[in-house]
């Protein structure tokens, strides 16, 4: 290494070569090329080496002599300047470009741009640095909560751009098309450039709950759509991801995206359905085979529609007596007060009483008008004697009458008041009249409805005429298919060969692909500080008994690698055959068990970004670089991957590994099946240092002093050394000017792994 740094100072023309940096002490030499065909490589090799050592030694004096906002040196040599990322350019990749938020939880108004490759999202905790990850989970088709609009607005948005290679263009094209939408959705207008996606989602508060609008290319579809759209293009891994792996059902869509048989997994789960259509056929021509069981039906369809039952007919006939014998008393009641006020026959009742009392008090008046007129004969022969001897017996008999004719007046209003009375309730029994009659009949349908209900097994008549209308249906199919059974039987014998056959090729690459994500995954540990440990990808086949399970001759198992009796039966599922459990054997000598058994939540996050990691690390045996084990399949993997703090469980010790591995994840290919962008929320400095784009979130107050995050891209080696300085809580000039130099040695020495 001190040949090399000699030589390299010599090429910047050093008059005497200075003392070799600190920074670069930890630098593998390297490896001399000694082909004929490597000289220009070894050119580059000596023009990176010249960057480093200009950089090396004005770093270190700027750290001596400047404080370190003055330490931005050769930032003309940044990776995203001079080196172009991996050896494609953006344009040769599908990738996130940006996300813009508005009115979104605690964003205001944010506008993110994102680069292929490793993008790493800082910030304190509270910071706000799941809510990006939230709101470009909605356009995603994530469900939105019902507080995500930032008050006070009424209405937020979120959008996002993707740039797409011709392969993730096709797998959009074919899946808007079977949602039904229009043909030109994903085609580019003039305002539009080729391969570009946009998706949208708004949001609005209507009662005091959240709705949404979705649009892809700004034509409205359903949350469905995106949310399958979404599913397509990125792999969204959680805070609490790494615990997904103890799930069988997740390990196994692991081993088939390292396979590169989700095709073949879905061709094969439409087989499989079919399969099952063409069981349910011959077991519904077996059913109605016998032609008794026919015969019952189609007796059953006779009496019933003869009834002419109707939906819910036995529940209005029960509400229907219950009325009936509710109202019987009340109407007889009603009889009893018409015959009080009315008498039987008009004789006898409060009314004819009424009457007989009007006589009485008519005579009585009549008497007291007769006394007045003979008290007013006698008050004339007396009146010359003494002029006011009769006025007292006048005022007398005045007010008798008075009161008299009172009485009568009210007694009148009584026999009125009666007679209305009357009239209402005989209102009342004509309006709630009982019947006998009327009562039979809906007894007697109640007790056909019940007897039908019983005979067939049924609790409603909706249930028998459902039970009707799928008898005819069944006997419909039968007489259809008469004659067909034998060649269905051909078809379900040719379906199930087929099946077998698939299913043996599925094992086949699974068990190749196990083998290779074995040695991966062990070499992924090794690097996470967990050497020794030992993992496998354990394939079996579980015998069933079931009508349903797949017969699988002996030759095919012995293919496939099974061990079998002869004519064994397995459990035959959507994905084929196989029974998938990852095991791990925790450290030299430890037996190999499952994961949910022996994997803590620092091994389950530390197996998780191993097994994420593998396909980018898998290689052939010649040392080949392999991206899809069954090339043939052309699989289309999500180019994005989400990681929302998937080191939290692993510690800061770890870092480095985790960075190096997450920035090789994306490296250097085009390939359909292969992640070219991670979006990675971390709490750890040394991942950071690993970023190709680095985006820090911070909170802040707006000007009316409420809380807000914002989101920044670090373009500059200084903002992103100041962050990660904070993250380590250097505070000092002289340690920050030396992380600052580290830095940029580190970017230019990655970059120069994929330029030479």
């Amino acid at each position: 290494m001190a040949d090399s740094w000699q030589r390299t100072c010599k090429y910047v023309d050093h008059a005497k070569p200075p003392a070799r940096p600190a920074v670069l002490k930890h630098l593998k030499p390297f490896r001399r090329l000694r082909s004929p065909a490597a000289t220009k490589h070894q050119a580059k090799q000596q023009a990176v080496l010249g960057h480093i050592a200009v950089l090396a030694t004005a770093s270190a004096s700027a750290t001596e002599t400047a404080p370190v906002h003055q330490c931005a040196v050769a930032d003309n040599v940044l990776p995203s300047e001079t080196f172009p990322y991996g050896q494609h350019s953006n344009e040769a990749l599908s990738y996130l470009r940006s996300l813009t938020i508005r009115n979104f939880a605690l964003v205001e108004e944010q506008h993110v741009v994102f680069r292929p490759g490793l993008n790493v999202i800082t910030g304190e905790s509270g910071a706000g640095k799941s809510v990006l990850v939230e709101a470009f989970g909605q356009v995603l088709g994530m469900t939105a909560r019902d507080n995500c609009i930032r008050q006070p607005a009424s209405s937020a948005s979120v959008e996002a751009h993707f740039h797409l290679l011709p392969t993730h263009h096709a797998v959009l094209v074919d899946l808007t098309s079977a949602f039904g939408m229009p043909a030109g959705v994903l085609t580019h207008p003039a305002s539009r450039p080729q391969g570009e996606l946009c998706l949208r989602r708004e949001f609005t508060t209507v009662d005091g709950s959240v709705r949404s609008r979705c649009y892809v290319n700004g034509i409205a579809t359903s949350l469905r759509v995106l949310r399958e759209i979404g599913s397509s293009l990125v792999d969204v891994n959680g805070q609490h991801a790494a615990l997904s792996i103890r799930d069988s059902v997740t390990q196994l869509a692991l081993l088939d995206r390292v396979a590169g048989t989700s095709g073949l997994v879905a061709s094969f789960a439409a087989g499989v359905q079919s399969l099952r259509q063409m069981e349910q056929q011959l077991a519904d021509i077996a059913s109605l085979g016998d032609e008794e069981e026919r015969e019952e039906l189609q007796d059953m369809i006779t009496e019933v529609q003869q009834s002419r039952l109707q939906p819910g007919e036995e529940r209005q006939l029960r509400v229907m007596l219950r009325q009936l014998e509710s109202r019987r008393s009340s109407v007889e009641r009603a009889g009893l007060v018409h015959l009080a006020v009315m008498g039987e026959g008009g004789i006898g009742g409060v009314l004819q009483g009424v009457r007989a009392l009007e006589g009485h008090v008519n005579a009585i008046l009549a008497e007291e008008e007769a006394h007045a007129g003979l008290t007013a004969a006698d008050s004339e022969e007396d009146e010359g004697e003494d002029g006011e001897a009769g006025l007292g017996s006048d005022a007398d008999t005045l007010e008798s009458i008075s009161l008299i004719e009172e009485s009568l007046e009210e007694l009148a209003q009584a026999r009125s008041l009666l007679k209305a009375a009357d009239n209402k309730v005989g209102v009342y029994a004509r309006k709630h009249r009982y019947l006998q009659q009327e009562h039979d009949d809906a007894a007697h349908r109640l007790h056909v409805v019940e007897r039908l209900l019983k005979q067939y097994a049924c609790t409603t008549s909706t249930e028998l005429l459902t039970a009707v209308a799928e008898a005819e249906a069944d006997l419909d199919k039968w007489y259809q298919m008469e004659g067909q059974e034998e060649e269905l039987q051909q078809q379900l014998a040719a379906q199930q060969q087929q099946l077998r056959e698939a299913a043996t090729q599925l094992s086949l690459q699974r068990r190749a692909a196990g083998k290779k994500l074995k040695t991966a995954v062990e070499s992924c540990l090794a690097q996470l500080a967990m050497e020794g440990c030992e993992f496998e990808v354990d394939i079996a086949w579980r015998k069933s008994q079931k009508a349903s399970a797949l017969h699988m001759p002996q030759e095919l198992c012995e293919l496939a690698g099974q061990d079998s009796d002869s004519g064994a039966a397995y459990a035959l599922g959507s994905t084929g055959l196989d029974q998938v459990q990852f095991m791990l054997g925790a450290g030299p000598g430890e037996p190999l068990r499952p994961l949910a058994e022996v994997a803590s939540g620092g091994e389950s996050a530390r197996l998780m970004l191993a097994l994420k990691a593998a396909p980018a690390v898998m290689t052939t045996g010649d040392g080949q670089r392999i991206d899809n084990l069954a090339a043939a399949s052309q699989a289309v993997s999500p180019p994005l991957m989400i990681l929302d703090e998937l080191d939290s469980g692993v510690g800061s010790r770890l870092g480095r590994a985790i960075g190096q591995l997450l920035r090789r994840m994306t490296r250097g290919s085009t390939q359909p099946a292969q992640t070219s962008q991670i979006l990675c929320v971390s709490h750890l400095p040394q991942v950071a240092a690993y970023a190709d784009s680095h985006l820090c979130v911070r909170k802040t107050r707006d000007p009316g002093g409420r809380i807000q995050t914002t989101i920044a891209a670090l373009d500059s080696v200084n903002d992103s050394a100041q962050e990660i300085a904070a993250m380590l809580e250097v505070t000092d000039f002289e340690t920050l000017g030396e992380c600052l130099s580290t830095l940029q040695v580190c970017a230019l020495c990655k970059a120069m792994q994929h330029m030479l």
